[in-house]
């Protein structure tokens, strides 16, 4: 059986530079995912948006990126924070 993170409730956006500038790189197939993180206000509208969207990105070997899986990546980094 494989743990998998709970995304639920609202959450508080830290570093509003850093997702705005990585939402603009509209070269960076994953900039739908940083425009959704400043649209929505919970997890689940984000989830909804773009959760199950997969994007490649020639610099990542692991295959294609998710929406769900670059939110976790924002939360680790610190960008995103549960309220």
């Amino acid at each position: 059986m494989s743990y998998r993170t709970p995304l639920s409730g609202r959450f508080t956006r830290k570093n509003l530079a850093h997702l705005s500038k990585r939402a603009g790189e509209t070269y960076d197939a994953r900039h739908v995912f940083y425009k959704a993180m400043l649209e929505h206000h919970t997890y689940e509208k984000y989830l909804e948006h773009v959760g199950e969207l997969k994007v490649h990105v020639p610099t990542f070997k692991d295959g294609p990126i998710s929406g769900r899986r670059e939110m976790l990546y924002a939360r680790q980094n610190g960008w995103i924070v549960d309220e």
